[in-house]
């Protein structure tokens, strides 16, 4: 079996009065306090799309 690690994020979000945390696979920098879009499937799973972008690195900028 082939496994694969991805960057990921926790995500902490409320609905009215409930208070949800999901996992997203992205940077922490695509996403910011504020408003983002939530899909949740018929299967209780959720997806947020990202709500900002990552800053541009500089062609000069060396890969850490």
């Amino acid at each position: 079996m082939n496994k694969t690690l991805v960057e990921g994020v926790s995500l902490t979000y409320k609905e009215g009065t409930k208070v949800y945390t999901s996992t997203q696979v992205g940077k922490e920098c695509q996403f910011t306090t504020g408003l983002a879009v939530v899909i949740t499937t018929t299967y209780n799973e959720t997806r947020i799309q990202p709500n900002t972008k990552c800053p541009e690195r500089a062609n000069n900028q060396e890969e850490s």
